[in-house]
């Protein structure tokens, strides 16, 4: 019996020693979640989700206001984007040292504002667009546009009125916000100054039509008295009318062709060199029909840009034509941050059927080579090298013989 308890008591103090040791090895089980734990995550989800869910409603509702990119200008929208107002502008400052050959005002080299404009544009119902553009420059500052677009069936067909850019020339059509270079080439420019196309006030029925909207049209009539400076009334009987069409023949390649045709008063139509100084004058009236052609290639980093224009002043027995070829590439980057080096050639001459005695005809050859310099998608450095070549030299303002040389800068902000 002793034996017994002797054996019992030793098992049963073994048992005491190891059975705390199993207890602590084994993991203790995860306690089990009590029903007001339960209920407390499942109200706050339910709260997270009526949270995001107020402020999904109140965006809806909100209206919008923020900063295009790429110059697009400030924008406030409504919630339903029907109502949207966004407000643009741009200044360019130009740095001019010409040719000593060249008599200007300002000798040989100035500094300048050449434009500094402010934009409003404002579009209803997604279907009517509004858009005001004033010019600040003291010497030309004006009313430069003043239109409204009415979208009467979609892209396919629109009614624009006002004041607005008239559509003849490419290089004209395109905003001098995006100009290749800082002037446009010179036979348009002779027409801005005679004035004529430039903007105008008249009606304008344009589209976008075909698959992928290929051919884009215009057909317009207005007063004829052009001038981006001022804003008058029209100055005879007789309106100017012009149909243009622009066509995408690839993804890479658009051609496009301009016709205008009015009557013009007395006044004369001079050829002046690319930075602005005056070579020949003659005088014109009567009709004027003229026809234009253009074309842009744009594939990777490479483009061309084209254009020609001829424009007849029958009853003057007189002739405008001019004609550019452009070539351009991007070293790197692209129209948001990029350099691009470029290079573009034209000839422009006014032939005069009446002089007897003499050369008839005048001309200007000219070859700019540059860059633009995309620091940003707002800031642009453009600086352009000109060399221009006068068929008949010698006269008051541009002497002597042979090619002259000039430099052109320009610094352009944006918004």
């Amino acid at each position: 019996m002793r034996v017994n308890a002797l054996s019992s008591f030793v098992f049963t103090s073994c048992l005491l020693l190891v059975l705390p040791r199993a207890q602590a090895q084994s993991p203790a089980s995860a306690p089990e979640p009590t029903t007001s734990q339960t209920e407390s995550t499942l109200e706050e989800e339910s709260v997270r989700k009526e949270v995001a869910r107020q402020m999904a409603d109140r965006d809806k509702s909100s209206w919008k206001f923020g900063v295009r990119p790429n110059g697009g200008g400030f924008f406030l929208s409504s919630p339903d984007e029907k109502i949207q107002f966004r407000l643009l502008g741009y200044a360019q400052g130009v740095a001019s040292l010409l040719n000593r050959d060249f008599v200007n005002s300002f000798e040989s080299g100035d500094f300048r504002v050449r434009r500094a404009r402010v934009g409003w544009l404002m579009t209803f119902d997604k279907m009517y667009e509004l858009f005001i553009e004033y010019d600040g420059v003291p010497e030309t500052g004006n009313l430069v546009e003043a239109r409204l677009n009415w979208q009467l069936r979609g892209d396919d067909l629109q009614l624009r009125v006002g004041k607005f850019v008239v559509p003849f020339s490419e290089e004209g059509w395109r905003s001098s916000r995006n100009y290749d270079v800082i002037e446009r080439f010179v036979a348009l420019n002779s027409m801005y100054g005679l004035p004529a196309l430039d903007t105008q006030i008249g009606a304008m029925v344009h589209g976008q039509v075909m698959k992928d909207n290929r051919l884009t049209y215009y057909a317009g009539l207005w007063n004829g008295n052009a001038s981006a400076a001022s804003n008058p009334r029209d100055s005879n009987g007789d309106k100017e009318f012009q149909v243009k069409v622009a066509y995408k023949l690839t993804k890479e390649l658009r051609v496009g062709l301009g016709l205008d045709h009015t009557v013009e008063v007395s006044q004369p139509l001079r050829l002046s060199s690319l930075t602005g100084t005056r070579y020949i004058a003659v005088d014109v009236q009567g009709k004027r029909q003229g026809v234009d052609a253009d074309f842009f290639y744009e594939r990777g980093r490479l483009s061309f840009r084209g254009e020609g224009m001829t424009l007849d002043f029958a009853d003057s027995d007189t002739k405008l034509d001019g004609a550019f070829l452009q070539a351009s590439w991007f070293l790197h980057g692209d129209y948001n941050k990029g350099f691009q080096p470029l290079i573009r050639i034209e000839r422009s001459q006014i032939r005069d059927g009446r002089v007897t005695s003499g050369p008839s005809s005048s001309a200007i050859s000219v070859v700019t080579a540059g860059f633009n310099w995309f620091l940003s998608n707002n800031i642009r450095l453009q600086v352009n090298a000109i060399g221009e070549d006068f068929s008949q030299p010698r006269n008051l303002s541009v002497r002597g013989d042979g090619l002259k040389t000039s430099l052109l800068t320009e610094l352009q902000y944006r918004f």
